[in-house]
């Protein structure tokens, strides 16, 4: 991902492994009302285990770096990877 790219507000259907290989990954979490971004650097992760329409989040890259990050997601068969989700109004994206 570019810097200043980000990912729009997504759920995955099963749960996600990410760990960031360069730059840094800033998440959002759509159920946050403070909208505050937690900050992976290189070398760290993070599991996302929620999985569900009710909890919706973004990944943004406010880094002067490319991002680059792995994941491992784990999906029944014939699933969608992500499912794009509407802005839940709670950060401004």
């Amino acid at each position: 991902m570019q810097p200043g790219g980000q990912s729009g507000w997504h759920y995955h259907p099963g749960p996600s492994l990410v760990t960031v290989v360069q730059g840094t990954a800033t998440f959002y979490d759509g159920d946050d009302p403070t909208c505050t971004p937690e900050v992976f650097e290189v070398g760290t992760g993070v599991i996302d285990d929620s999985v569900d329409a009710d909890h919706v989040h973004l990944l943004r890259n406010e880094g002067t770096v490319p991002l680059i990050t792995v994941t491992f997601q784990i999906v029944s068969a014939g699933a969608p990877r992500r499912v794009d989700a509407p802005d839940p109004g709670t950060c401004d994206s």
